[in-house]
């Protein structure tokens, strides 16, 4: 059995959800994802620390594009695990977040 790996390049999306009509003409957005401990600067589009007590902050709309061989960048990323529950156990999905 072959194993096939995937993986994909990541943009954050300036505009809201609802904003959104239209399905992208390659991968998909997804949207739902939390921050705990930090929070995304809509302004700058990087991640910033957490404002005081505020310990989990929405992620904006994100592009998913999928990119066959996609040599990972060497520098302005952050490596972060994506977990399906709050308890950040079992399996869980890596992205790198990338600051243009």
């Amino acid at each position: 059995m072959q194993i096939i790996y995937f993986t994909f390049n990541v943009q954050v999306v300036a505009e809201h959800y609802t904003e959104l009509a239209e399905r992208p003409e390659n991968g998909c957005y997804i949207r739902g994802l939390f921050l705990e401990g930090a929070r995304w600067d809509s302004d700058t589009f990087v991640l910033a620390e957490s404002r005081p007590k505020e310990l989990y902050t929405d992620m904006p709309v994100m592009w998913l594009i999928p990119a066959a061989n996609r040599k990972q960048p060497e520098t302005g990323i952050y490596l972060c695990p994506v977990y399906k529950t709050l308890t950040r156990a079992g399996k869980d999905i890596a992205f790198n977040v990338i600051s243009c």
